[in-house]
């Protein structure tokens, strides 16, 4: 009895949920909370500068991401933002409402010849860029009510304000990168850099200050939240492939231990060069082959609301560089469902891959794709499901 009373209310209040959000008072909402930072901003500019703010507007919404895509700007070239310059992005109030969980950012600037003194071609990749652009990814924070920047592993990051060097690139090759674990490596206020937060992020803006000695060119910007949890704790299932990793909480984040040492602790490598692999760990229906793991379910249906893995693509040799796709092909071998494309593994992290709506219906015969590329291979040391039986 309880159960059905429970599930009442669930129903209702996603039923009043959907109802908001088609609501006009929805958007206004929305536009209201950032019209406030945005105004914030603009008493702090002088007169001249008030009318010149670059205000970007999300090119697509999901349920736990929002993608501004700015690839296209100047024929492809990206969108310039010169030195002290900054672009705000406007966040959807959906998302408004969830934590940050990571950052992805594609940038550069332009492609040069960095002096070297070895030969005087700049040819040598070790040489430090004497004048590099810096990118500084910073939130509004909706709770203190003040820009924070991103902090990474042990405080480490290439520049002040958490900023991202920003490689000197021709303009079809930016570079790619992720700002993981706001919550779990903390985030910094702008003004106060004592001071480090672990609470909850939830963002009301976003903006990019371009902070370095030179022009950036910022090309893609993707916001990921934390995704619905489901209810029945059941479908939270982890398979693990190496004993020093585990995930911590599975909202924040917070307990996450990773490793950068996976290719020496039997992880499971994902080879797009090897036509098939095994591990002891491996689930009876889970297969690797060609750079993909396999997952298929053993319920006809299921709600699939997230994919978690702990990755890193350190190898003998050094620092790789392999991509991860996630999606769902059918039972016809085509793609359902793109979870996550293109996405940069990590030397050492946790990354998750999440449908566009809360969840995806997986059925039967179709399968749960984990596939690494750009020729290079990835070891993957967890991974965690989040899903319920479809009733």
């Amino acid at each position: 009895m309880q159960k059905k009373i429970d599930d009442q209310i669930s129903f209702n209040l996603n039923f009043v949920f959907l109802i908001l959000i088609s609501s006009p008072f929805y958007f206004i909402y929305a536009q209201k909370n950032f019209q406030e930072v945005i105004d914030l901003e603009k008493s702090k500019l002088s007169s001249e500068n008030k009318n010149s703010m670059n205000i970007i507007k999300p090119s697509q919404i999901k349920s736990s991401r929002v993608i501004y895509d700015l690839r296209e700007i100047d024929k492809g070239n990206g969108m310039s933002i010169p030195v002290g310059n900054t672009v705000y992005f406007e966040v959807p109030l959906n998302n408004q409402m969830k934590p940050v969980e990571i950052i992805v950012i594609a940038h550069r600037q332009e492609s040069k010849v960095v002096p070297n003194k070895s030969d005087g071609l700049g040819t040598n990749p070790q040489v430090r860029d004497p004048t590099p652009g810096l990118a500084s990814v910073q939130i509004f924070d909706k709770t203190t009510k003040q820009w924070v920047h991103w902090r990474g592993e042990n405080g480490y990051s290439s520049g002040p304000l958490g900023a991202k060097f920003s490689e000197p690139r021709i303009s079809n090759n930016p570079e790619y990168e992720n700002l993981y674990q706001w919550q779990v490596n903390g985030y910094i206020p702008i003004n106060d850099k004592n001071s480090i937060f672990k609470e909850p992020l939830y963002p009301l803006a976003i903006r990019v200050q371009s902070i370095g000695k030179e022009e950036i060119y910022f090309h893609y910007l993707e916001l990921k939240s934390t995704p619905h949890k489901p209810v029945d704790l059941e479908g939270i299932v982890t398979t693990n492939f190496s004993s020093s990793v585990n995930f911590g909480d599975y909202s924040s984040g917070v307990g996450l231990h990773a490793s950068q040492y996976l290719y020496r602790e039997n992880a499971l490598k994902l080879d797009p060069d090897q036509a098939k692999g095994t591990h002891p760990n491996l689930p009876k229906n889970w297969e690797v082959k060609n750079g993909e793991l396999q997952i298929s379910f053993p319920a006809s249906e299921i709600k699939l609301y997230s994919v978690e893995m702990i990755l890193s693509d350190i190898k003998e040799q050094g620092r790789g560089g392999a991509f991860l796709d996630v999606f769902i092909r059918n039972e016809r071998g085509e793609l359902k469902e793109q979870m996550m494309k293109d996405e940069n593994v990590p030397s050492k992290g946790s990354i998750r891959a999440t449908p566009d709506g809360e969840f995806v219906t997986v059925g039967s015969g179709e399968t749960l794709v984990i596939k690494s590329h750009r020729k290079d291979f990835t070891n993957i040391g967890a991974v965690r499901l989040g899903y319920e039986l479809k009733k």
